[in-house]
């Protein structure tokens, strides 16, 4: 692994403050939903979350703040070969879900009600909304789950479960913000889902240590979400 190391102290201490971060954000969002203090604590979060890695590299591990460092390396072609078979293989799983299952299972008058305060209801801003979530969240994501937590938790634990670690911290703010919108069922579901493939990205971090790896596969599942998003938004 390329990362610097550190004591397991520090790498502990790491994970103690990252690993909240975004749950904190989405619970304040919820409990303060529709004011500004809300949708500040959320922001406040967000910044918590992409901000404390670049500190912790340049002040704590007193690592040069080199951009090729943090996204690693050229990748083997495999390695993208990898991430084109898992991403393709997990939006396959979910369009026949949703098209199988989809209308059983979500209500899209609570799916509407809930988005129309934000103006996604407007199809060009839920594309935009799209594109920020695909090309710009995705990869801040795997900078701090993926390097970030994935390279700290191999040092004090191992492999396998820092994936699982990863994958695990990765799904809990998913869980709290799909609870607004779907039955428990579903969210079980969607639970399981975000787990396998939070565990998956973190594999492939771990194996070519290159972000650019599970961005692709992340990538196309997050393609996959936001055009069943709007089959479901604006179907009629």
């Amino acid at each position: 692994m390329s990362t610097p190391r550190s004591s397991a102290r520090s790498a502990w201490l790491a994970l103690f403050l990252i690993a909240p971060a975004a749950s904190a954000g989405v619970t304040a969002n919820i409990f303060f939903q529709g004011s500004a203090l809300g949708v500040g604590l959320w922001v406040a979060g967000k910044l918590w979350l992409f901000g404390l890695p670049v500190v912790w590299h340049s002040w704590v591990d007193r690592m040069p703040w080199k951009w090729p460092t943090i996204m690693g390396g050229p990748s083997p072609a495999r390695g993208y070969e990898q991430a084109l078979l898992t991403g393709i293989a997990a939006s396959a799983v979910l369009a026949g879900a949703y098209f199988a299952w989809g209308s059983q299972l979500i209500d899209r008058g609570v799916i509407r009600e809930a988005l129309q305060p934000m103006g996604l209801l407007d199809p060009t801003t839920y594309l935009m909304a799209s594109a920020y979530w695909i090309l710009i969240n995705s990869v801040l994501e795997e900078y701090v789950y993926r390097w970030f937590i994935v390279s700290r938790c191999v040092r004090v634990m191992g492999v396998l479960p820092a994936v699982l670690v990863s994958a695990s911290v990765f799904v809990v703010h998913h869980i709290l913000a799909m609870g607004q919108y779907f039955s428990w069922q579903l969210t079980a579901l969607g639970t399981v889902t975000i787990f396998v493939a939070g565990a998956v990205w973190s594999w492939l971090y771990q194996r070519f240590e290159n972000i650019w790896v599970p961005y692709l596969s992340h990538a196309i599942v997050d393609l996959t979400v936001f055009a069943i998003g709007y089959d479901l938004l604006f179907r009629h």
